[in-house]
């Protein structure tokens, strides 16, 4: 027998999820390295969970901009967008490195919460969808299935 996955049905509110539980889950971590007392690396994680929220609600939204606007219009929106968002990251990381003092691996650790957040939420709904999926085929009665009292020649489970 071939084990196979469930497929990956997220719902619309599944961004939604992932943005909330990042903003706490990045404040709880920020705290955290507040109290533990080195602020380059406070400053760094904070800077960088912003930079990927920040960018994740823009994607989100001309993701949503797309599909309410219809044909070409929708292209050369999204690609103004694409074309400007990096450049402007690019130019306040500089700045940023420049200017002040904050730990780059703390800054990458605050831009991979959020992707790592989305992961968990997906493998999170493939494991609810297998789950789901395995409860409903057992609560199907095979055909011809009567209670044991019934039919004496059964052998029981």
């Amino acid at each position: 027998m071939k084990a196979s996955l469930a497929p990956l049905t997220i719902d619309k509110d599944f961004p939604r999820r992932v943005f909330k539980t990042s903003m706490v889950l990045s404040a709880l971590i920020t705290l955290l390295l507040f109290l533990y007392g080195q602020w380059s690396i406070t400053l760094g994680f904070m800077i960088g969970a912003a930079i990927s929220i920040l960018f994740f609600k823009i994607l989100w939204w001309t993701v949503d901009q797309i599909f309410k606007r219809s044909g070409k219009k929708a292209l050369y929106f999204s690609l103004k967008i694409f074309i400007v968002k990096f450049p402007l990251l690019g130019i306040l990381l500089y700045y940023l490195f420049l200017n002040v003092d904050i730990n780059p691996f703390a800054l990458v650790s605050g831009i991979a919460v959020l992707q790592a957040v989305m992961f968990l939420k997906a493998i999170g709904v493939v494991i609810a969808n297998s789950t789901r999926k395995s409860a409903q085929s057992r609560d199907t009665k095979p055909p011809n299935s009567e209670p044991m009292e019934n039919n004496p020649g059964r052998i029981a489970p």
